[in-house]
């Protein structure tokens, strides 16, 4: 595996900057300008603050500093590099509390009405499909702790059984829908929209901040699923007790 290259930087993925082509830059403030920036990049602070920035844009972080990842146009690719992404921000126990509040810590646990297997109910007839689980059966997957929580990891910032890394869709969600919610910032920490986003999936979240928050509509649960506020609540009583 080769290293990744990255710098401190004012002038990060600017078309002019000698950093351009880095995996990822650390900027030294939390004002970021997309001004002659030519792709799209992903800034996560030292807070854990989260956004998907656009060329020509202005932004403003939680927290000093920044890292940004590039995200290139067409390539179908955005796959924050692990080494980067976890010298920000330590998975491990939002790993575990999520494992809590799907199975309570049940890492054989089977759902008896779909194909949600293991700690973080995972749809196994999707998850099958994934590469890194080739050859993979479900049962050794469901024995698999370890297999299950790296599993769980990738998914935070690379494509599992064919859904988008949840860090992209956070950031993408974030940015469609504080504009729309008055106070949207303080009232969801990246946390609470990764939360939103396995319970929900993309779509669902989007569904959800539309249609509960932004109209003050009842939300639309399907099946035995908890309300989004009971699922918060039971996911930090394992994150904050562990």
């Amino acid at each position: 595996m080769r290293a990744l290259k990255g710098n401190v930087t004012r002038t990060g993925y600017r078309r002019d900057s000698k950093d351009r082509f880095n995996d990822f830059n650390v900027i030294p403030s939390n004002k970021i300008s997309m001004k002659g920036v030519d792709h799209d990049v992903i800034g996560v602070s030292d807070r854990g603050d989260v956004k998907h920035m656009k060329p020509g844009g202005e932004y403003r972080f939680s927290g000093k500093t920044v890292t940004e990842f590039p995200v290139y146009q067409g390539s179908g690719q955005f796959n924050i590099p692990k080494e980067a992404y976890n010298a920000q921000m330590d998975t491990t126990a939002f790993i575990r509390a999520l494992a809590g509040v799907e199975s309570d810590l049940n890492y054989r646990a089977q759902n008896p009405t779909s194909s949600a297997v293991g700690g973080h109910q995972f749809l196994w007839n999707l998850l099958k499909k994934d590469p890194n689980l080739s050859g993979v059966t479900k049962e050794q997957y469901m024995f698999d702790e370890d297999l299950q929580n790296e599993t769980m990891r990738r998914a935070l910032t690379e494509s599992v059984a064919g859904g988008n890394p949840y860090m992209k869709d956070i950031a993408d969600i974030r940015e469609e829908y504080s504009p729309q919610i008055p106070g949207f910032d303080d009232m969801f920490s990246d946390l609470d929209l990764l939360l939103m986003r396995h319970l929900k999936g993309r779509q669902g979240s989007r569904e959800y901040l539309g249609h509960t928050i932004r109209d003050k509509r009842d939300e639309n649960l399907k099946g035995k699923n908890m309300t989004f506020p009971d699922y918060q609540a039971k996911f930090y009583r394992y994150y904050y007790n562990d």
